[in-house]
């Protein structure tokens, strides 16, 4: 199909969505440097709050970290063993399939600088964290 981009799996898949949609800048740029993170964190709260978001994890809390948004993420504890045991690359992933999609009003929503930060407890590792924004840049290349 015309537009569509290549079948691909993983951190892969959204690296080049994200790629895609960030152009030759590098950025998905917010529509005026001073966004808001009240207003990103009001749509957060809503776009996540709208049922089941994964099998394997639950949004347990969507707070404000200036100039982001934190995406708290409750494992379920066999899926977190397995995580823990994961190449880097397929963890980040799994983690960036909880991210926004690309076109979200969330990003023109957040400040300069501002990321959407999905985050969990995995056993043997702590609290994982991932920039929707800054990780995607990583495996992109950019």
């Amino acid at each position: 199909m015309p537009g569509s981009l290549p079948a691909r799996s993983g951190s892969a898949t959204v690296a080049l969505a994200l790629a895609v949609a960030m152009g030759a800048t590098g950025t998905v740029t917010p529509a005026a440097a001073g966004g808001d993170v009240g207003a990103a964190l009001a749509w957060a709260e809503r776009f996540y709050a709208g049922g089941p978001f994964c099998s394997t994890a639950v949004v347990a809390a969507v707070t404000p970290a200036p100039p982001s948004v934190r995406v708290r993420l409750d494992i379920d504890p066999r899926w977190a063993r397995d995580l823990a045991g994961m190449d880097p690359a397929l963890r980040d992933g799994w983690f960036a399939l909880h991210c926004p999609f690309v076109l979200e009003p969330v990003w023109t929503l957040l400040p300069l600088g501002g990321d959407v930060i999905i985050e969990g407890g995995v056993p043997g590792l702590g609290t994982v964290r991932y920039g929707c924004r800054a990780d995607a840049r990583r495996w992109s290349g950019g």
